[in-house]
């Protein structure tokens, strides 16, 4: 064997993946995973870039499950970034990107088998992730967006407002870190969900105008013939509406509802 096969194809794997993630042909995928087991049997455990095949090959097992729902792909995919992690030093840079994998992996099962450890863990593990991300890294908004996607789970799960608050920080961190870029789009829209959520619940002008803001932006990334669109149009005038309630109002105790 050749010291550089199992390199060679842990590569050709990230490129068949690359390729099913556009064309959406499931052989691409199967070869993807092959690859990836072989080029993690071929590593010496001691080999300084294992770490990086078991966390592509549990990168793509999720990908799997995702698409076709086997949970033994999934616990394998935990099982395999788990021990990617374990084995990456806590100052390697590639450290944060492997947890917040791994906690994205939590949150999939989670969704998936409503267990609540695997919540708690995968906020745990993003917390981590967002701990070791330098602030100019380029995953540091991804991380932040999952942060608050996990803590929106649990307050949808357990209904308790400190998560609502931690998901409206990690989610507003996000799309700051984005700035305007078009990507910046669905976590802005996840912003708005958020944001819109906890003003009708406690009626704080400040989350009125963060809401407003938000959607703003919103409409100037959305394309014109974007399917979402109209409804977010529909929320951003329904949102000045309430803001203009509330100025003219003084007697206004109750938070208003708006329709998303």
């Amino acid at each position: 064997m050749s010291p550089d096969e199992p390199r060679f194809l842990n590569g050709f794997g990230r490129a068949l993946v690359a390729l099913f993630e556009h064309q959406k042909k499931p052989e691409d995928l199967e070869i993807a995973i092959s690859n990836f087991e072989k080029a993690v049997k071929l590593s010496p455990q001691d080999h300084p870039r294992r770490p990086h095949y078991l966390h592509d090959l549990g990168n793509a097992l999720r990908i799997r499950f995702e698409r076709f729902g086997k949970s033994k792909d999934l616990d394998t995919s935990i099982s395999n970034m788990h021990k990617s992690s374990d084995l990456t030093p806590i100052d390697d840079p590639d450290k944060p990107i492997r947890l917040n994998d791994l906690g994205i992996a939590y949150l999939v099962r989670f969704e998936s088998q409503d267990s609540h450890a695997d919540l708690e863990k995968a906020i745990s593990i993003l917390l981590e992730a967002n701990t070791l991300v330098l602030d100019v890294h380029p995953s540091k908004s991804s991380v932040l967006h999952n942060c608050g996607k996990a803590f929106r789970a649990s307050y949808e799960h357990l209904c308790k407002n400190e998560d609502l608050n931690m998901a409206i920080w990690g989610l507003r961190k996000a799309a700051e870190h984005t700035n305007d870029q078009p990507g910046n789009l669905d976590r802005l829209l996840d912003l708005a969900v958020t944001t819109r959520e906890r003003f009708e619940r406690f009626g704080s002008p400040s989350d009125l105008e963060s809401l407003v803001s938000s959607l703003n932006k919103v409409m100037t990334l959305m394309d014109s013939k974007h399917p979402d669109r109209p409804n977010c149009l529909t929320t951003l005038g329904n949102a000045y509406k309430a803001r203009h309630e509330r100025l003219s109002t003084t007697s206004m105790d109750q938070p208003m509802t708006i329709t998303f």
